[in-house]
């Protein structure tokens, strides 16, 4: 990549200016209410036509076509302002992406435009049919098979696990996506090491991971020093458990570290943090609670508390 210093603040001192002219006074009402859903949608609408709602995005759809650098700057002169909680994000960070990666030129040029304006807010759906937004309300079950056990991050299938009509062709999936592997990411690896922990067919999986697990060093995923800055993978999330199959990768020594690291991070307030951006006020108290039950997870597996 590219780094235009002087362009950067260019476009920071843009954005800083503003900001400082726009964001409301005073907290706009709750997003929960009408009201605050629809002053809400009204600031995205502000946003949209100064092109900064979708600031990465190409022109054609509302955006500057910024650069990664460019679009880091908006983000920390956003919640450097205190701007309102973007009321379009599960559109904007979980549904765009798909389809710039994988919709048609057809679906993009329907979907996001409106999504940038926030003339449609959409959803991230945690229901089913007849259950409302009531997660008590929810009737999907799953069958016990015998040999279940407790190891792994969730429930390890040591010759058991879950049985569901959806759930073999979803691991054939998984297979065939692993047979096939070649340029993957470090969050993408972490989800195929968790699958390989708890899959039913442990000959296999401990045959993916010695075709699969030496990548993460290939590729410089890893970084094996706990004290290592920014927003790098260690050993422990790769292998968080003692039963882990990755564990096999990494010395002793390198676990011990980890752990003797894990354990200080605890924050003044009891919980743990994470090492990358987060989104918005709310996604990181959602990520520190995440981050907090999995340390204690890891510590306590390995009998540090």
């Amino acid at each position: 990549m590219t780094v235009d210093p002087e362009q950067a603040d260019a476009f920071r001192a843009e954005v800083r200016d503003w900001l400082a002219a726009h964001v409301p006074a005073q907290p706009l009402p709750s997003v929960d209410t009408a009201a605050g859903f629809a002053a809400h949608r009204a600031w995205e609408r502000e946003l949209a036509a100064a092109r900064l709602s979708v600031v990465s995005w190409p022109p054609a759809y509302g955006g500057r076509g910024a650069s990664l650098l460019d679009w880091l700057v908006f983000e920390e002169e956003y919640h450097a302002a205190a701007a309102p909680v973007r009321v379009g994000q599960n559109g904007l960070f979980l549904l765009a992406p798909t389809l710039f990666a994988h919709g048609t030129a057809e679906q993009r040029d329907r979907l996001l435009p409106p999504m940038a304006r926030a003339d449609e807010v959409w959803a991230q759906a945690w229901s089913e049919p007849d259950a409302g937004s009531d997660l008590a309300s929810i009737r999907a079950t799953a069958t016990r098979v015998k040999g279940d056990s407790e190891e792994g991050m969730g429930r390890r299938a040591g010759g058991g696990g879950a049985a569901h009509p959806w759930l073999s062709q979803a691991t054939e999936l998984l297979w065939s996506r692993i047979d096939a592997l070649a340029d993957v990411g470090p969050y993408d690896m972490r989800a195929l090491f968790w699958f390989l922990d708890n899959v039913p067919d442990r000959d296999r999986a401990r045959a993916a991971m010695e075709k699969i697990g030496p990548m993460i060093f290939d590729a410089g995923m890893v970084a094996l020093d706990p004290e290592t800055p920014g927003e790098v993978h260690y050993p422990l999330d790769f292998a968080p458990l003692p039963g882990s199959l990755a564990r096999g990768l990494f010395d002793q020594r390198v676990i011990d570290a980890g752990l003797d690291h894990l354990a200080t991070a605890q924050q003044p307030d009891g919980g743990w943090t994470f090492n990358w951006m987060a989104w918005s006020p709310a996604a990181e108290r959602e990520w520190r609670g995440v981050k907090t039950v999995e340390a204690l997870h890891i510590l306590r597996a390995h009998g540090r508390c």
